[in-house]
């Protein structure tokens, strides 16, 4: 290698080694110390706070000592399960990780990750806003409810397989996660709600809507005195007997089909009825898409993609305990990111095999 040669290198070595100097180096990201952060739970109801403050505690003491990232416990949802003459009281406190990143030669929390935990008390984490039977539901309309004002959902929930003893969830809204289901019945709070129990809704669903239809053709007919009277009032009109005849003829046509409706509609609300009264209306009605073709034969026909109709089981729930008292629990974290970042992986790793189920066991019907 000749001299110029090494002189040339030599160069490009030393601008090199400016660059690398020119930033703050992070050193090992994986090794550095977890932040912990906690948003403090307020609320008027004390159980509902303690829930709220015990899970985050235990969300901490499971992952004691992790490195890597930081990581943040919050509340994420907090609702009330509508069941007869008693409101159970929801909440789900979520905790997040974020492992860290070197921005400019400084280290920093990532902005978004997918590794989540959720501690659901009475409530399973994304229920409603995975399994409402489509904009066809109501409640304030009274469709798609129980008469007693219970929603009704589409779930296809069970209890298979454990972790740590206790039963698992499943299937869930992500394909790589786990949930741990705790109750002292060791059963779903939910019930399914019947093909004729469904069908009642249904049929109000499709006379409102339908109904409304018919009405607004009906009002516009009803303009039709008044319209041929400012025709024959107007005398500039050009054509004025073409006009009207033209007129009669559309809303004789409208006419036809509020007859063919109501017709059609009669026709729907016998097929309803009738079914109703056979005994396959009393298995658990199971629906992939809520349609408007009044064929409940078809509408219960089992699809790869049916669920089955439920409600909340309000025999379930035991009324006398505070409206917040956990009745069930749920544990839900999601893992799909564990298989690409060892940060992550060890983060999960340390959730899974220390978290206190038990202690959260013990919490049920306090």
């Amino acid at each position: 290698m000749n001299l110029i040669m090494k002189q040339l290198l030599f160069i490009i070595f030393l601008i090199t080694v400016s660059n690398l100097s020119a930033q703050t180096p992070c050193g090992n990201l994986a090794s550095q110390s977890g932040k912990w952060m906690q948003t403090p739970a307020n609320g008027k109801d004390p159980q509902a706070v303690k829930n709220i403050n015990t899970a985050m505690s235990l969300f901490q003491k499971s992952v004691t000592g992790f490195t890597g990232g930081q990581a943040k416990t919050y509340l994420f949802t907090a609702g009330y399960i509508d069941i007869p003459v008693k409101k159970i009281q929801g909440a789900t406190v979520a905790l997040l990780f974020l492992q860290y990143e070197c921005i400019n030669g400084v280290i920093k929390p990532e902005t978004a990750t997918d590794t989540w935990f959720y501690i659901g008390f009475n409530e399973f984490p994304f229920f409603r806003s995975n399994n409402i039977i489509g904009t066809l539901q109501n409640c304030a309309e009274g469709f798609y409810c129980l008469p007693n004002g219970q929603q009704m959902y589409l779930s296809n929930y069970l209890l298979k397989d454990t972790f740590k003893g206790h039963p698992k969830l499943t299937p869930l809204h992500d394909p790589v996660a786990e949930a741990v289901f705790l109750s002292k019945s060791g059963r779903l709070p939910l019930r399914p709600v019947s093909e004729a129990e469904f069908l009642v809704e249904y049929k109000k669903s499709i006379n409102q809507k339908k109904g409304e239809y018919i009405k607004n053709l009906e009002n516009h007919l009803a303009k039709e005195p008044a319209d041929l009277a400012r025709m024959d009032a107007d005398k500039q009109m050009a054509g004025r007997e073409e006009s009207k005849k033209a007129l009669i003829a559309a809303n004789n046509q409208t006419r036809a089909t509020v007859a063919k409706l109501k017709n059609e509609l009669k026709a729907c609300n016998a097929r309803i009825d009738s079914y109703i009264t056979t005994p396959l209306a009393k298995k658990p009605a199971l629906i992939d898409v809520v349609d408007e073709y009044c064929v409940p034969e078809e509408l219960f026909k089992p699809k790869s993609k049916s669920r089955t109709v439920v409600v909340f089981d309000e025999n379930y729930f035991d009324k006398n305990l505070p409206a917040a008292s956990p009745q069930f629990i749920v544990v839900y974290w999601r893992k799909g990111d564990a298989a690409r970042f060892p940060v992550k992986r060890e983060f999960i790793r340390k959730f899974e095999e220390n978290f206190d189920f038990e202690a959260l066991n013990k919490m049920i019907g306090k």
